[in-house]
């Protein structure tokens, strides 16, 4: 009897991203029912699938809430990959002060929250930065991450009124804005169990909109010591069926963030789309357990 598995995606992508395609023909050669279907859809029969891979569920950061309640739903009928203890771990990110508290290196942040509101331009003043990042806490395709100029006064206010709108739902992130993320320095680095598959870096989100800076992202080889705090921060966490990690090269390599929901892999970028391949492994290995 085939083994269905379940491959979680949005509306916008019923058939999955192009990059995520070939891996439903990588499942089906070796046997097993792949189908997308929408996280949404109140009509899936998510109980009928050996496993759930969450994997496309990119419009989740506009109601958190109905997203996570629809994991813990499905969590209690079959298997979810990654593990949905890790994916509540790191939907908010949140989880860079804990990684920081193990001794990772992270872009420089400070924290807003309901419970600690700040005012921007004193934040501004004391940390120095004249140029700084806001990001909301959960956030996807670059939701309401904005920069802010701290010598320019009405985008302080701006930037004040935002946040506060932002502090009714999520948290909120004040980091420096470094002059590397206009100069393609960000690394994405993407691994599929524990093992490295490929890296690639693009330009801004901010500068170049996300349709040029995604048609921009090349290939690269990563530096020794970004690959190496890659590897230290996975050796952090439990064990995943995939992750992706960002690191800023600044000075000496930051975490900027640890994707573990659902990234953008682009396994299509993996030599001779190996990373297709070590998923379907990985899928495999996973459902004869």
């Amino acid at each position: 009897m085939h083994k269905t598995v379940l491959i979680a995606t949005d509306k916008d992508h019923p058939d999955l991203y192009w990059d995520e395609r070939p891996l439903l023909a990588e499942l089906r050669s070796r046997g097993l029912s792949a189908i997308p279907a929408a996280w949404t859809d109140d009509n899936v029969e998510w109980a009928g699938a050996d496993l759930v891979l969450v994997r496309n569920c990119w419009d989740a950061y506009v109601d958190p809430s109905r997203f996570l309640e629809w994991l813990d739903r499905v969590a209690l009928v079959t298997t979810v990959v990654n593990d949905p203890h890790v994916i509540r771990w790191c939907y908010r990110k949140t989880y860079l002060r804990e990684l920081e508290g193990k001794g990772v290196a992270i872009v420089p942040t400070r924290w807003i929250s309901k419970d600690n509101p700040q005012d921007l331009t004193a934040l501004l003043y004391d940390t120095g930065w004249s140029n700084a990042l806001v990001k909301p806490s959960i956030s996807g395709d670059g939701y309401s991450t904005f920069a802010i100029d701290a010598s320019d006064a009405s985008s302080v206010e701006r930037a004040q009124r935002a946040v506060e709108s932002l502090l009714q739902d999520r948290d909120v992130l004040l980091q420096p804005y470094f002059s590397e993320f206009d100069d393609n320095m960000e690394t994405s680095l993407s691994f599929i169990g524990a093992r490295f598959s490929h890296a690639y870096r693009r330009p801004s989100l901010l500068l170049h909109g996300e349709k040029d800076a995604l048609a921009q992202r090349t290939v690269v080889q990563p530096a020794g010591a970004v690959l190496a705090l890659a590897e230290h921060v996975l050796s952090l966490i439990p064990p995943v069926m995939w992750a992706r990690v960002d690191i800023l090269q600044a000075d000496t390599p930051m975490l900027n963030e640890l994707e573990l929901v659902d990234p953008n892999l682009l396994m299509s970028f993996s030599p001779d789309g190996v990373a297709y391949r070590w998923m379907a492994d990985a899928v495999e290995q996973r459902l004869g357990e």
